[in-house]
């Protein structure tokens, strides 16, 4: 299914940057955070610059058809997708209009499947952060709950 979807971030809490040819996402309410290397990492910075599903699925084969099927980079832009939505990291919103025409994925890059890769190990020190912890007391004041006894 060809889709003209746009979507934007799932809130304010999720928070993301490049490194080279990857994108980290934090989702700051969970402390989970996100790696998408390679093509995901172009597939998220489109969807960021409000690039519809349609705009990005043509920029994907311009840079990687022959190297693979069309077909095959649809159903992989539609899984990853469903991914990020799964994970509450983007969310639909047709009134996003798109910002900028960017540049062209890098010619040369080899064609990876759009990945999502989740990781939880830093969750509690992600969760200390002290935009958690702050209450009348002020900060570092540790707050008590049913997570925090």
């Amino acid at each position: 299914m060809i889709h003209t979807t746009r979507y934007r971030l799932f809130d304010a809490n999720i928070a993301s940057e490049h490194f080279g040819e990857e994108a980290v996402v934090v989702n700051l309410l969970t402390g989970v955070y996100y790696s998408m290397p390679g093509v995901a990492s172009h597939i998220w910075s489109r969807i960021l610059e409000g690039y519809s599903v349609a705009e990005i699925r043509q920029d994907l084969i311009q840079a990687y058809v022959p190297e693979t099927g069309e077909e095959q980079l649809h159903a992989e832009l539609e899984d990853f997708v469903q991914s990020l939505l799964a994970h509450e990291l983007i969310m639909a919103d047709d009134t996003v209009s798109r910002q900028t025409d960017t540049d062209a994925i890098p010619e040369g890059e080899a064609y990876t499947t759009p990945a999502l890769e989740v990781f939880q190990d830093m969750k509690e020190i992600l969760l200390l952060d002290p935009v958690h912890d702050v209450n009348s007391l002020g900060w570092p004041t540790r707050i008590s709950g049913p997570e925090n006894p």
